[in-house]
């Protein structure tokens, strides 16, 4: 016996001499061994599982049946106590009190027959539990490692992520994938975290119950938040997840970086799974706490990236603002008049390095008539040939905006419809007119009814910015994009606000040089006419000594030549010199006349009267001598004129005088124009007359003069008939002016409606 239990123990040495065998072969040719030295059947040995709940391990010297009984199912007490179970033979593998596997001895039929074993029965144990704690400790290794390595690979997808949402992405794939979880979420906290919602990935063979998984991810993102620690959940003992019958474990894990909290971080594993998890929230909750902060870290210095790329990009934005609104702006305060001014500010603003609108229309506020006038509509069409790309170098002594391309402007089709609108400025339903009474940006929306009369214009959704001066507003920008891919309410409204405010106080300075020019205009006109005045006053003491030295002398040259007119016979040379005497006192005291009438103020006599009126009386007292001079008259009248407060006595003279001067021009016949239409002056109401001929025009330097007293270009004549015109019409508070055109001259007159008692007389 002695011999056979040396053989058992030299045999079981040199299985385990064998360092090319990994523990289950070890294990199973110590098994064989087993069977092979001692009377029994088979030999087998069940090693408990790592995992907690999970099936053993079971190694047989032989077959593949199932053993009766099953050392695994026969429970041996603590320490060294064979049991015998049915002809099993079970020994206990235990270190210390933890219980790592049995060895089982079958067919035995007593035993007593095992009795002089047991010493090296014993020794065989021990070797087994060394074997046992080995591959645990080896398998341990090789979790960790891989737990590591598995750690490492996350590490670096999560830290190589350029965003947030790429960064749990590659998270949340590495612990369903790799890790075999059945789900990871992530819910953050706050818009602020980069994420708006909660990010989940999840194994497809749990799709159906994935409602309910998410429901449980959910509260335990709540309870993580809540109670500010990790909360680790094995049982579902409340509604609505009772129902969940695979054995979940779960894991919620706050995540929080430099004392904020970013989210939380929840795993659930399947505790029964084929395939083992490589990580488990029963046992590895040190490493969930590594990941978790890995995790916040990167969450926290991508976002911090990502802040510091937006707050970059945001301060080259407002850089490359700043500068355009000072260059703009600069542009904008040199340029020399209110009209070009209008033209650069909607022009900039349909520029795509400005705020891009696709149209842009100006609405002036008239305070006196309270209402908003049409003025000018900018396309981005015609509105780019206005951009000067170097405008920071510009020399602003030249136009912003040629005149031909402000020309352009004025004759395009949303500039005629924009110049069409007058807009009351108390509408309560007018957008533009809340927007110039409030002061503040209107955005009005496709469909929203705020269009009160400005249907023309076809707007969809549109913004409504008022241009401010100091202390009122002045004007209305009306911008939209019709068919621009870009939605006007996408456009960038605080830049649009600051170039605004730049535009209203450009146009108030505008306004205040304007008025300023008028004032010192206005100065001069009365200098002037104080001058003019001083020797119209000389003159009419002159002129009246001349008249009363002059007329008596006439009257009786004038009486002598008219009864030798009588007396003498007709066609004899005597007759043509009474003739010839009679007529030139007749011319000068027509002269005589127009000095004493240009030196007196005439009494103006104001009532209503019909424009088209007055055009017509002066042509028939003129018609005889226009059709002998074989003068065409054209009249373009608008029969919708409204009547004006005027003289028409005093009106008629002055359109008497106009169609005599064109009649004196046209010596060789021509065509005579007579236009009348409304119109607007100084912003309200007004009448325009025309009178254009085809006499050859006035050359420029006779027009200047043409409303002096006493110039003339005629052999006969005083050269008043202009200065008494001048004066009537300055009388009516309208204008008077004159310019050339292609085939001769064109007198303008405009009328206002009514005579203001408070301006000057």
């Amino acid at each position: 016996m002695d011999g056979e239990t040396k053989d058992l123990l030299h045999r079981i040495h040199q299985v385990l001499d064998e360092t090319d065998m990994d523990f289950p072969r070890q294990a199973v040719e110590i098994l064989k061994v087993l069977a092979s030295r001692l009377p029994i059947s088979q030999a087998s040995l069940s090693l408990v599982g790592l995992k907690r709940n999970s099936p053993p391990q079971v190694l047989r010297s032989s077959g593949t049946g199932p053993l009766t009984p099953d050392s695994a199912d026969i429970q041996p007490g603590p320490g060294w106590h064979p049991l015998l179970d049915g002809g099993t033979l079970v020994f206990p593998l235990n270190h210390g009190s933890r219980l790592l596997g049995r060895l089982g001895l079958h067919g035995l039929s007593h035993p007593d027959v095992l009795a002089a074993w047991q010493n090296d029965l014993r020794l065989v144990c021990a070797q087994l539990i060394f074997l046992a704690l080995n591959e645990r400790r080896l398998q341990h290794e090789r979790r960790q490692n891989a737990r590591l390595q598995f750690l490492t690979e996350v590490s670096r997808r999560i830290n190589q992520a350029p965003t947030v949402h790429q960064m749990l992405a590659e998270l949340l794939g590495a612990l369903v994938r790799q890790g075999k979880a059945v789900l990871a979420a992530v819910h953050p906290l706050g818009a602020d975290s980069g994420v708006p919602l909660p990010q989940v990935e999840m194994d497809v063979d749990y799709r159906s119950a994935r409602a309910c998984l998410q429901q449980l991810t959910a509260a335990l993102h709540g309870e993580a938040q809540e109670l500010g620690r990790i909360v680790r959940r094995d049982h579902f003992d409340q509604e609505p997840f009772q129902h969940l019958s695979l054995p979940f474990s779960t894991l919620a894990l706050p995540l929080e970086f430099q004392g904020h909290r970013l989210g939380t971080l929840v795993v659930i594993f399947n505790k029964d799974a084929d395939t083992p998890a490589l990580v488990s929230p029963e046992g590895d909750q040190p490493f969930f706490c590594d990941l978790a902060v890995q995790v916040a870290e990167a969450w926290g210095r991508i976002s911090a990236l990502q802040t510091l790329e937006r707050v970059s990009r945001e301060n080259d934005r407002k850089l490359r603002e700043i500068s355009f609104l000072y260059h703009i702006s600069r542009a904008m305060h040199g340029t020399r008049g209110l009209d070009e001014l209008v033209h650069f500010i909607l022009s900039v603003t349909v520029l795509p390095e400005g705020p891009g609108c696709e149209r842009a229309m100006l609405f002036m506020i008239n305070e006196r008539s309270r209402f908003l006038q049409g003025m000018l509509g900018v396309t981005q069409e015609n509105g780019k040939h206005a951009w000067l790309p170097q405008i920071s170098q510009y020399d602003l002594s030249q136009p912003l905006v040629p005149p031909e391309i402000q020309l352009e402007q004025k004759k395009c089709a949303l500039s005629r419809l924009v110049q069409q609108q007058r807009l009351a400025l108390d509408d309560p339903h007018s957008a533009v007119a809340r927007a110039a009474r409030e002061g503040r940006v209107v955005l009005v929306k496709a469909g929203a009814e705020q269009h009160t009369g400005i249907g023309d214009l076809k707007l969809g959704t549109y913004i409504c910015v008022p241009l401010r001066g100091r202390d009122r507003v002045l004007a209305v920008l009306v911008t939209d994009n019709c068919t621009h891919a870009l939605h006007i309410d996408q456009i960038d409204r605080r830049f649009l606000e600051l170039f605004a405010n730049q535009a209203g106080v450009a146009m108030e300075s505008a306004m205040l040089v304007q008025q300023i020019k008028n004032a010192h205009q206005e100065l001069r006109a009365a200098q002037e006419n104080l001058l003019q005045t001083e020797k119209l006053a000389t003159l009419g003491e002159f002129a009246a000594s001349v008249a009363h030295e002059l007329k008596n002398p006439l009257v009786c040259v004038g009486g002598f030549a008219q009864r030798l007119l009588k007396q003498v016979p007709e066609k004899t040379r005597a007759w043509d010199y009474a003739e010839i005497i009679a007529r030139e006192v007749r011319r000068v005291e027509e002269m005589l006349n127009n000095i004493l009438s240009f030196s007196k103020r005439r009494m103006m006599c104001f009532a209503e009267c019909n424009i088209i009126e007055v055009i017509g009386s002066a042509l028939t007292l003129l018609s005889r001598e226009l059709t002998e001079a074989d003068i065409t008259i054209v009249q373009q009248l608008d029969p919708d004129i409204p009547p004006i407060v005027g003289d028409h006595t005093q009106l008629r003279q002055v359109l008497i005088n106009l169609f005599s001067n064109s009649r004196d021009a046209m010596s060789a016949g021509g065509t005579l124009t007579v236009r009348a239409y409304p119109s607007t002056l100084r912003g309200d109401p007004a009448v325009t007359v025309e009178v254009a001929d085809t006499g050859g025009g006035i050359a420029p330097e006779v027009l200047r003069n043409i409303f002096n007293p006493f110039f003339t270009t005629k052999s006969a004549g005083t050269g008043l008939g202009l200065p008494i015109s001048h004066r009537i019409v300055e009388h009516h508070r309208g204008t008077f002016s004159v310019v050339n055109n292609e085939k001769g001259a064109t007198f303008t007159l405009q009328l206002p409606q009514t005579r203001h008692r408070h301006l000057p007389a």
